[in-house]
């Protein structure tokens, strides 16, 4: 759950970033705003990364994964690349890897709720943080697909509209976050717990077989 913990830091300080520093143009259209979308995305991804790659159970997933991870960095180096040595603006390039991270994030998510639909365990899905992590990504990135892909191709009233769509789905995401975060941090209490009280309960035992020793 540290991972989460960094996550809401980083995006707590990416949103001040953007609030306070001043707007300058490096060159080529590339400003401070975009460098941070560009930053986020790539970090975003790359926590969202660490996470599925640590849930995933079976080792063929993980390779899955491993390959889509390459395909991403690949992807995002070379439009990277081609901004700076090109006209394009950097909005272009972060549109391109959030469809990206999009596609592979829902992909990784359907692999983990197969996986968990195979094991052989009498489990309550809804009572593991791991679920509720994957449902908040799931949810997020499959409600803001269409509109990463086409936000740029939207006009300026359309785009303000269709931003709330985007507002929603974060909303709904944190709030699984928020879930997830609770579930894991009662686990490890409730695993203290029952650790502290097996242990009561072997010194008591001790003592009743050998109250002399």
């Amino acid at each position: 759950m540290r991972v989460i913990f960094f996550y809401a830091f980083f995006s707590f300080l990416n949103d001040l970033a953007s609030l306070y520093l001043p707007r300058y143009v490096f060159f080529k259209d590339i400003s401070t705003d975009s460098l941070l979308i560009a930053l986020f995305t790539l970090v975003e991804f790359s926590v969202f990364g660490i996470i599925y790659y640590s849930i995933l159970l079976k080792r063929t997933s993980k390779r899955i994964f491993l390959g889509l991870i390459i395909v991403y960095i690949t992807f995002f180096l070379y439009y990277f690349l081609r901004t700076l040595l090109s006209s394009e603006s950097l909005e272009t390039f972060n549109s391109h890897t959030l469809t990206l991270s999009a596609i592979i994030l829902i992909i990784s998510s359907i692999i983990y709720l197969f996986e968990q639909i195979q094991k052989q365990e009498v489990v309550f899905i809804y009572s593991q943080y791991e679920f509720w992590i994957v449902i908040g990504i799931m949810i997020y990135f499959s409600g803001t697909f269409f509109l990463f892909l086409q936000y740029y191709e939207l006009s300026p009233n359309e785009q303000s509209n269709f931003w709330i769509i985007n507002l929603i789905c974060n909303i709904l995401k944190n709030i699984s976050l928020f879930i997830a975060c609770y579930l894991s941090l009662s686990n490890q209490v409730n695993s203290k717990n029952r650790l502290f009280t097996e242990n009561n309960s072997t010194l008591e035992n001790n003592y009743t077989t050998n109250p002399f020793q």
